[in-house]
């Protein structure tokens, strides 16, 4: 996979849930339309519809990140996330602001590019930030008001608040560095369909733009640009390009990612790593955080564990997952696969959602033969067609 690391200092074809939270019901996605292909960093995309692991491509006008007019209209800049800077990082730098995490995309190329969180505001009165937190989904941010107060907040008040975040420039032809302006542009809602046994998972809908004067835009875009909700998440990071996984809830790292994308999805269903889940066959205790990289991988059906999707948005399939409390427990008379994090345990080639899309790893997938499946099937998730 070809890569590039910036240093100044594709994606989903997701099933989008329009109702997974009780047991036995479709996974049943609002939207049904095909998708245009993409390319890839490596061009192995060419013949598949994907788009992005933080929101599927919806139609025309869809997106997940900011531009800016010095750069042109082929590159964004995808924001994955916030982490406070290292110790050796301060040591060598002096530099004790919040470093925002994200990605130059151009043409389907991931670059590594890391931003500054340089300025805040709430209410019009200019504060400094302090740091950020996601208490499982809900946000909470922290200001110095320059007068010795720490001020707090979260949920309705995020209203109020308005960060300012620099880019180093992502084209040649211009120097420097680009500031967003955040904002948020109503009070928090949950999700629908959210896993009735959890806490709900929180979307907020934060809007960003620029003093070149191109207007507001959502961060997390739908058909026509329609605005979407932002999830916020801590501990947890991914590969844009291959989805794997990486940190720990311990960390101190928020990742963002859109309300339809697989890692937001997969959380509002139930598998987030906070979760608790008892393996069904054994009594033994899930890991839950396997089991949310397991949705991710299945929810995309990403078969190889690669990165590589092979579904569309609007693709509908049933999911079984053996554990409880229950989050899915549906009848597979049409098995398509079993799942773990790393991809596709197994397949039934004639039952896969979208067979004209080819695989790499098809020689190296067993097929889900009933000896696969009664190993297998008790312990990991599965998916099949309604």
């Amino acid at each position: 996979m070809k890569r590039s690391l910036f240093s100044s200092v594709i994606g989903v074809c997701l099933l989008v849930s329009a109702g997974c939270s009780v047991a036995g019901s479709a996974d049943q996605d609002s939207v049904d339309r095909k998708i245009k292909v993409c390319t890839r960093s490596d061009g192995t995309c060419t013949d598949s519809n994907c788009d992005e692991l933080y929101q599927p491509y919806q139609g025309p006008g869809s997106m997940f990140g900011m531009q800016h007019p010095d750069w042109g209209t082929a590159t964004t800049y995808k924001v994955v996330g916030f982490r406070p800077p290292t110790d050796l990082e301060v040591q060598s730098s002096g530099d004790k602001r919040w470093i925002v995490r994200g990605y130059a995309v151009t043409a389907g190329v991931h670059t590594y590019v890391e931003g500054r969180v340089v300025a805040s505001s709430f209410k019009n009165i200019a504060t400094t930030f302090l740091e950020m937190e996601a208490k499982e989904s809900q946000l909470v941010i922290r200001l110095d008001s320059g007068n010795g107060q720490v001020l707090v907040v979260a949920s309705k008040d995020l209203v109020g608040l308005r960060l300012w975040l620099t880019v180093p420039s992502l084209s040649a032809r211009s120097r420097g560095e680009q500031t967003f302006e955040w904002s948020f542009a109503s009070p928090p809602s949950d999700l629908a369909d959210s896993w009735a046994e959890g806490i709900p998972i929180v979307g907020y809908p934060v809007n960003w733009e620029t003093k070149a004067g191109v207007g507001v835009h959502p961060l997390c875009a739908g058909d026509g640009g329609a605005p979407q909700r932002a999830v916020f998440l801590q501990g947890q990071t991914w590969d844009p390009e291959t989805f794997a996984l990486s940190g720990s809830v311990s960390d101190r790292t928020v990742t963002v990612a859109c309300e339809l994308g697989a890692i937001a999805s997969c959380h509002n269903w139930g598998y987030a790593p906070w979760t608790e889940g008892t393996r069904t066959a054994d009594g033994q205790s899930a890991d839950m955080t396997a089991v949310g990289q397991t949705c991710i991988r299945m929810k995309t059906a990403d078969y190889c564990g690669t990165g590589l999707v092979h579904t569309q948005y609007g693709t509908q399939i049933v999911v079984n997952t053996p554990i409880e409390k229950v989050r899915h427990l549906s009848a597979q008379p049409r098995l398509e696969a079993i799942w773990n994090e790393h991809g596709a345990v197994c397949v039934i080639d004639n039952n896969r959602r979208h067979q004209n899309m080819y695989y790499a790893c098809d020689a190296s997938i067993p097929q889900c033969d009933k000896d696969y499946i009664a190993k297998f099937a008790p312990y990991f998730m599965s998916s099949g067609l309604p």
